[in-house]
């Protein structure tokens, strides 16, 4: 609901949000055709929000506002048209980003497990299954009761399974507790990339604004250069999704604390 500027008076106009721009249109259409009527017998102008400050601006041009007037809806006016560019641009990154995920799904490749123990960890599930894949992807995050291992290669999940079980004489023990694990397929599995995508290629987008979306310099960005930033003179690596890795995560005496958040 707009307001007045400085009696902050609602002055008759809203700004009513659509699921979708074909259904805001709908409603314009409809309107026509029957005119909205508000409870005192007024008849109620409807319009799309950019058609609305279109029609402002011209009204400005032609004198409808004093000059002081005339800036600030320029100014505010400017604001909405940058938001909502920020905004398209963003969603269609997005959709960019789920396209190219899709065509990377692998069939067969995925497997569930369950009853995870309290203190379990991606890497205490990567120690059983890497000695028969490529490191594989593992979507948990320590405390769940559950988790899921994404191979590298389609229709592997089952030999993968059945060597990583034979290894423990037919159990699976992550940490102190045997837990139970199953091949995905399916409607399951195909509900779990829809929904994996979605999450990977928003964050993606995020991770693109953080990291390479701004045009500004100074404390806004990190260093990812090795031996860069505050003595550590480690080099660094980023995975697919942008997440950052290094060399001594993989070592077995290291005393850093592995972080628990996901993977991707």
């Amino acid at each position: 609901m707009k307001k007045q500027f400085k009696s902050k008076d609602f002055n008759g106009a809203a700004f009513v949000v659509f699921p979708t721009e074909e259904k805001a249109r709908e409603f314009i259409e409809k309107s026509k055709e029957t005119p909205i009527k508000y409870e005192d017998g007024s008849v109620l102008e409807s319009s799309l929000q950019d058609d609305h400050y279109k029609k402002k601006a011209l009204e400005s041009a032609n004198g409808g506002r004093a000059s002081s007037d005339n800036e600030k809806y320029k100014k505010n006016n400017d604001k909405e048209i940058r938001k909502e560019k920020r905004k398209e641009d963003l969603e269609k990154q997005t959709n960019e980003h789920l396209e190219k995920l899709n065509n990377e799904n692998l069939p067969g490749a995925l497997i569930h497990i369950a009853g995870m123990p309290s203190n379990g960890t991606r890497e205490l599930i990567k120690e059983k299954f890497n000695p028969f894949t490529k490191t594989p992807w593992i979507d948990f995050n320590k405390g769940d009761a559950e988790a899921w291992v994404r191979l590298n290669e389609a229709n592997t999940a089952k030999d993968v399974l059945e060597k990583v079980l034979a290894a423990g004489q037919g159990k699976l023990v992550i940490g102190d507790k045997e837990v139970t694990s199953r091949i995905v397929e399916g409607e399951e599995e195909t509900q779990f990339w829809k929904e994996a995508n979605e999450k990977r290629a928003a964050e993606r987008t995020k991770k693109h604004q953080r990291f390479g979306g701004s045009k500004r310099g100074g404390h806004g960005k990190r260093n990812t250069r090795g031996g860069g930033g505050g003595g550590f003179g480690q080099k660094r690596k980023r995975d697919e999704d942008g997440n950052q890795s290094n060399d001594h995560e993989r070592q077995s005496n290291s005393s850093k604390k592995p972080r628990e958040t996901t993977v991707d």
